[in-house]
């Protein structure tokens, strides 16, 4: 009798284990499937700024490799080297005068 109370008794702390241990792999699943959504979302939002980033370094390299921003930089070259000529020259009084068409008194 008294193995029978030891195999009982052995029996249920088992089958409570059991359930413990149910009740912890489903949490844990859980957990697991909620991460794994986060993350999915996370590489999702990263693969589709990529992308766009992607689009935008093309979109730059054909402006800064086309033929206007090439004119563009050889104008700025020769505009340089006008402003630099000026600023060389000696220097030269101006004057202005304003005269109005009225009548003086």
């Amino acid at each position: 009798m008294e193995i029978e109370v030891v195999a009982t008794e052995s029996a249920d702390r088992a089958n409570t284990a059991l359930e413990n241990l149910d009740t912890t792999v489903r949490k844990f699943r859980e957990r697991i499937k909620n991460d794994l959504s986060s993350m999915k979302a996370s590489s999702d939002r990263v693969q589709s700024e990529v992308l766009q980033m992607i689009e935008k370094y093309k979109t730059a390299q054909e402006i800064l490799t086309s033929h206007d921003m090439e004119k563009a930089i050889s104008n700025a070259e020769r505009l340089a080297v006008a402003l630099k000529a000026i600023s060389d020259l000696s220097t030269t009084k101006l004057s202005v005068a304003v005269f109005g068409g009225g009548k003086c008194q």
